[in-house]
């Protein structure tokens, strides 16, 4: 599965940015290709990584919002991100095309 979605990922991130958004795709410590150690993460870990990555956008943008996006777990902590960030619109968190969840709909 995280084959398949790291691909859908991608791709998405390219429309994006191709659309004008700056984008940043990454993985929580310990997890994906990060450094660190995934035993020792908890929630909160992961969101203090999220907001960091949102406030390292718009640092290095000079954009004043960022929108936060995940999908299963990282969905989870997107909006808890969207929350506790100081300038974040609402967020869209929802199942790839072509998963099991997209079709119970």
């Amino acid at each position: 599965e995280s084959v398949r979605n790291y691909r859908r990922e991608v791709l998405l991130a390219r429309a994006l940015a191709s659309n004008g958004f700056a984008v940043q795709r990454f993985q929580s410590r310990g997890f994906g290709n990060s450094d660190g150690d995934g035993s020792e993460a908890t929630f909160e870990t992961m969101l203090v990584d999220a907001i960091a990555a949102g406030e390292r956008v718009m640092a290095r943008t000079g954009t004043d919002e960022v929108a936060f996006m995940g999908t299963r777990w990282g969905g989870l902590i997107a909006g808890a991100a969207a929350a506790r960030a100081r300038h974040s619109p609402a967020l869209r968190s929802y199942p790839f095309p072509g998963s099991a969840l997209s079709h119970a709909a």
